[in-house]
């Protein structure tokens, strides 16, 4: 998931969009991925399926990941360039960590809940959009570049 979130990230607008969908709308970045992932895998996400990886994930996000990202985004990186940089490497390890434990979580033994759908980018971010009580046309953009961009990213497996 890690490796696939990156190679996701790095497209072009990406950045931009997980950025303004975290800060207008309290997305969590790692559950927009999450959701674009499992789409990628061909996995229909279900309500219980989001839920219960969102709530195994919220204590580390509330306590460690947005306090530390606050943190670095009140730096200046003019005076502070160093400093700062620190801080952008420990937020990807704990982005990278949130992610492991998003997995892990989804896993008893890889089950997953029955999706009234099949597999796609819009119908999983339809689902995490419900679940953080945005318009799902809000998603619009990302969920978009997401289809025009999953045949590439999966050709690179």
């Amino acid at each position: 998931m890690w490796d696939f979130s990156l190679r996701l990230y790095e497209q072009e607008g990406i950045a931009a969009l997980c950025l303004t969908l975290q800060d207008r709308h309290g997305l969590d970045v790692n559950l927009l991925l999450y959701a674009a992932y499992a789409a990628a895998c061909d996995i229909a996400l279900a309500m219980a399926d989001l839920e219960a990886v969102d709530a195994a994930v919220a204590d580390w996000r509330e306590g460690m990941l947005r306090p530390l990202r606050a943190l670095r985004r009140q730096l200046d990186g003019g005076e502070t360039p160093a400093a700062r940089q620190a801080l952008l490497q420990a937020e990807l390890a704990l982005e990278r960590e949130q992610q492991d434990r998003m997995w892990r979580a989804r896993q008893p033994a890889g089950a997953w809940s029955a999706a009234p759908e099949a597999a796609s980018p819009r119908g999983n971010l339809a689902v995490l959009a419900k679940l953080n009580n945005v318009a799902v046309d809000e998603l619009e953009a990302f969920a978009s570049a997401l289809e025009h961009l999953l045949p590439m990213l999966l050709a690179q497996r």
